[in-house]
């Protein structure tokens, strides 16, 4: 305790100590003397040194001289530095009692079953030292001390998730148990040192319950106290740097180098200074309600936790997903998803969010499009396109793809130029994607292989009714986008564990609430906005008020609550869906082993290879699944003649298929699995906003710009959710 806090400090290199350089000298010196009082402390606690008794009656000591410090005469020089500045700056004693007992439990306890548990530590350690600093730092807005403490925490959780191994090389685990359970990830594998997939997503959880707070704390930064607020904004922009370095190391806190060099933070807090000169003020932390749990609903959520509001999901069903929900078959036990779905490498909204939750490793995503058709006439065949730069990939893909002649593919070469010109699509905006391909001279050729398939399993609609401004987006991102982006991908694994699940583990861990089994009953309206709702869960209503409302439901379930003389209610009056059928069959052997086939001249667009898919070669399922899009256009049919239909044309097509036997089928038919593609429809799609204050919308089936699809609903969550911030 002899040295002094200058050096201290300065021996220190914290992130803390590096703001100070823009504190004036009395405050700087304040802050120093500050700094070195945690730094010890800290110090005590983390000693491999001193034994357990010793440490204890070190940091006894220390609260000792904290009470001196208000009511005598410390005995050390640091106290009696520390006794100077908390008697010039009002510095109230709990708060530095709470550091001391922060730091204490470290002896005590260093395993949180909970993160409730664990953010009472980071108050102590973190947000304590935040709210001393501003008091030093001095404020007007009593909304900065809420500032300072969420602050605190987004800092705290920022070390954890950094400081995973070095906590654990000294017996320390501060991830929380309730986080692990949810991935299948326990404390003693962590103890073992056994740091895999499962570790990273607790690690990407508590990096998204940081994301939240530094967004929470950012909202309750005032204008007025901005400017002195320049040092905790400098420490914010480099503990922030910290975290997005962790996620861009997929969150390897183990292996990967995660801190940040001197120059880099040298640089960050020049670009703080500027830019806190011209930073907007945010609107405040609120309280807002997404109503639905589909892709939508979950991705509007995330949007708003991370940015620092305070969410509550709504979904009606036990179940969260939507349309892309997934269900166990009674029969075989096995986890099945509501149709099989087909993802694009242009999803990039879609993919930036799987790279966000971490499942990445989930999806078949080949680097190029590669699609094995077959067709009576030709047999097997593949679109397989090269590695070459944009259109020239698909262009030789077309080269070896034995379904359309050599004029057929030439042709194809006008539509590509026709949608590059036609950037925005308006055009063509009333046009049917038939009449646009007729302008472009399409041959019946082109129209059978080429875009017929395209659209049915793009816009769930065929050509004569699809909208040319629809599949005109679709074509000029896989057209005029890189190889990867042609490609379709797959998941190996259900939606559930792809999107649904990790999103709401993501939602929960940044404070977000999520309640199932609760719909809503009606909205709760006050001349322009709506205030809040009424929903019921069980036998009982309850009335929720919300600052702000998504509603990421269809639209058929949201009419009902909405007057009949508003706008929205006329909208959505209008939309029409169309339905998909998903026909899954449970062969005795397998009928082929790629991933997936394209049928030509069928009714059926689609047979995926579920084993192929997983990898599975152990435990075959041989299961197999059928797409029927835009099914409307055909005639009701029951069950078994549904699967009887996939087992026909499966062997019609796939001349191995014809000695397998269908052991068990389960077929689902989603009457509007997707908004209407027509031209007619498109003007009738609303955007977020609504005509009532604070109420916005999500959904595949609002303006995107894009076809009624998973890119679309996840799209729709963030387009709503920027609307709102």
């Amino acid at each position: 305790m002899s040295d002094t806090s200058e050096n201290i400090t300065k021996k220190s290199g914290s992130n803390l100590a590096l703001s100070f350089s823009f504190l004036s000298p009395e405050k700087r010196h304040a802050m120093s003397v500050f700094y070195a009082f945690c730094r010890i402390v800290d110090d005590i606690a983390d000693s491999q040194e001193l034994a357990v008794p010793e440490k204890e009656r070190l940091l006894n000591e220390w609260s000792k001289q904290i009470r001196l410090c208000y009511t005598g005469t410390p005995e050390t020089a640091i106290a009696r530095e520390l006794a100077e500045v908390v008697k010039q700056y009002l510095i109230p004693p709990h708060y530095l009692e709470e550091i001391v007992e922060g730091v204490a439990m470290d002896l005590r306890n260093t395993l949180y079953d909970t993160w409730d548990d664990l953010r009472h530590y980071c108050y102590r350690v973190a947000s304590c030292v935040g709210l001393v600093s501003i008091e030093i730092f001095g404020y007007n807005k009593a909304s900065t001390r809420q500032y300072a403490e969420l602050l605190g925490l987004a800092f705290q959780t920022t070390n954890i998730v950094r400081d995973v191994k070095a906590d654990w090389e000294m017996g320390r685990i501060y991830l929380p148990l309730e986080d692990m359970k949810k991935v299948g990830y326990s404390r003693e594998e962590l103890q073992r040192g056994l740091f895999d997939d499962r570790a990273k997503q607790v690690c990407r959880m508590m990096a998204e319950r940081s994301e939240h707070y530094y967004g929470a704390a950012e909202r309750m930064l005032d204008q007025e106290d901005r400017q002195q607020m320049l040092a905790a904004q400098i420490m914010r922009k480099i503990y922030y740097a910290v975290l997005k370095k962790i996620k861009s190391n997929d969150c390897d806190v183990w292996n990967a180098n995660n801190r940040t060099s001197k120059i880099s933070k040298l640089i960050l807090m020049q670009q703080c200074k500027r830019e806190e000169k011209r930073a907007p003020t945010l609107r405040r932390s609120q309280k807002i309600v997404v109503i639905g749990g589909g892709l939508a609903g979950l991705s509007a959520a995330w949007h708003l936790s991370r940015a620092g509001h305070q969410v509550t999901l709504l979904e009606a069903r036990q179940t969260l997903g939507g349309r892309t929900t997934s269900f166990t078959d009674t029969k075989t036990g096995m986890e099945i998803d509501n149709g099989q779905h087909v993802l694009m490498g242009c999803y990039r909204e879609s993919l930036r969010f799987i790279k966000e939750l971490g499942t990445v490793s989930l999806l078949n995503n080949p680097n190029r499009l590669d699609v094995p058709y077959a067709s009576v006439a030709k047999g097997f065949s593949r679109l397989r396109a090269s590695c070459l730069p944009a259109p020239l990939h698909l262009l030789q893909g077309l080269a070896g793809f034995k379904e359309l002649s050599w004029a057929d593919k030439c042709k194809i070469c006008e539509v590509g130029i026709s949608a590059k010109l036609d950037a925005s699509g308006k055009k063509w905006i009333a046009s049917t994607a038939a009449e646009w391909l007729t302008a472009c001279r399409q041959s019946q050729g082109t129209i059978r292989a080429m875009w017929e398939p395209l659209c049915l399993a793009a816009l769930n609609e065929p050509l004569q009714t699809s909208a040319a401004s629809l599949l005109g987006e679709v074509i000029r991102r896989a057209f005029w986008g890189t190889a990867q982006e042609s490609a379709l991908l797959i998941p190996k694994t259900t939606l559930t564990k792809l999107f649904i699940k990790p999103a709401s583990d993501m939602i929960e861990a940044s404070n977000g609430r999520i309640i199932k089994g609760c719909s809503v009953k009606r909205f709760i309206f006050e001349k322009d906005r709506i205030s809040g709702l009424i929903c019921a869960r069980g036998q009982s209503e309850e009335k929720i008020e919300a600052d702000a409302i998504v509603s990421a439901i269809p639209w058929g379930a949201l009419r009902p609550m909405l007057p009949p003389s508003s706008r929205l209610a006329g909208q959505t009056a209008q939309l029409r869906g169309s339905p998909i059928v998903g026909i899954y069959l449970w062969l005795d052997r397998h009928v082929t082993d790629e991933k997936f086939i394209g049928f030509l001249d069928s009714p059926i667009q689609w047979m995926f290879n579920a084993d192929a898919i997983a990898g599975n070669t152990a435990a075959p399922s041989f299961l197999h699944s059928f797409i029927v899009s835009a099914a409307g256009s055909l005639p009701e049919k029951s069950s078994s003649k549904w699967a009887q239909l996939a087992m026909d044309e499966c062997c019609r097509l796939i001349p191995s298929s014809r000695s397998a036997k269908v052991l068990h089928h389960f077929v689902y038919w989603a009457e509007e699995a997707t908004l209407q593609s027509s031209p007619e429809i498109q003007p009738l799609r609303p955007t977020p906003e609504t005509e009532w204050k604070q109420f916005y919308l999500a959904g595949d089936w609002t303006d995107t710009k894009l076809p009624s699809t998973i890119e679309g609903a996840i799209l729709s969550g963030r387009l709503a959710a920027e609307q709102l911030l």
